[in-house]
């Protein structure tokens, strides 16, 4: 018999959400969204979030984790660094517990050039001997990853991605570097599922306020190479931080 659409979505997703993305504990989320909401003096731009399921793309700033979960109007996943947050047990206890999505990391988008510059310039870059080891590692193994986070997009959750990875000391519009456009792939994988385009929400963070831009769909630049759509982002997110 043939499957249904509906069908073929709820398959979908009991294959690709791991068990443990069901085993969110809301008080740990909610202590996580107080403890952001001290760190934060302003919210600009809240009105940008269409309701439904949203992919946010941010900036680091050293503590955006939490600032994001504040200033968002709904519980989010976000996605997080595999080899630098999840090593440690504890660590990867609570991030589990809060929903969060690991991802094998990827520097491999940024030209030899541009990681030069890094090594020279930001310090917190290159301390740690895994970012060596990202520096040419390629994302194919994210698949899986990507189709988790498709699932959770169906079941009409949001994701929070920093498309810049280990870039983590953005101080400065300067420090805003060339985005991997991995968002790109969870949009065309979600329009690929259900036939609808996801909406993008660029998210700049600085020090106590965080904004939020007005919402893009990737089907507008589908015959894009990649590095426009990573050109995309930086520049969504750039021009975010510019006016906060």
């Amino acid at each position: 018999m043939t499957q249904g659409p509906y069908e073929k979505l709820r398959v979908y997703v009991d294959r690709h959400r791991p068990f443990e993305l069901r085993q969110r504990a809301p008080l740990l989320y909610r202590i996580l969204r107080n403890f952001g909401a001290h760190k934060i003096k302003s919210v600009r731009g809240r009105e940008n979030i269409p309701s439904g399921p949203v992919v946010f793309i941010a900036n680091h700033d050293g503590g955006e984790t939490p600032k994001l979960v504040a200033a968002v109007d709904r519980p989010i996943h976000i996605v997080s660094a595999q080899s630098t947050n999840w090593q440690r047990p504890l660590a990867a206890f609570f991030m589990r517990r809060l929903g969060m999505i690991p991802i094998q990391e990827s520097l491999s988008h940024l030209s030899r050039l541009e990681i030069n510059e890094l090594n020279s310039s930001n310090g917190r870059f290159v301390s740690g001997k895994h970012y060596n080891e990202v520096w040419q590692r390629s994302v194919k193994g994210n698949a899986e990853k990507i189709r988790c986070m498709c699932s959770l997009l169906v079941l009409g959750r949001s994701i929070a991605i920093f498309p810049q990875g280990l870039i983590e000391n953005v101080t400065a519009r300067a420090d805003i570097r060339r985005a991997y456009a991995g968002y790109a792939l969870v949009a065309r994988e979600y329009k690929k599922l259900t036939g609808r385009d996801i909406p993008i929400v660029p998210v700049a963070i600085h020090k106590t306020t965080v904004g939020f831009g007005k919402p893009f769909l990737i089907d507008e630049f589908c015959r894009n190479s990649t590095f426009e759509l990573e050109e995309l982002a930086t520049n969504a997110i750039g021009t975010l931080f510019d006016s906060l």
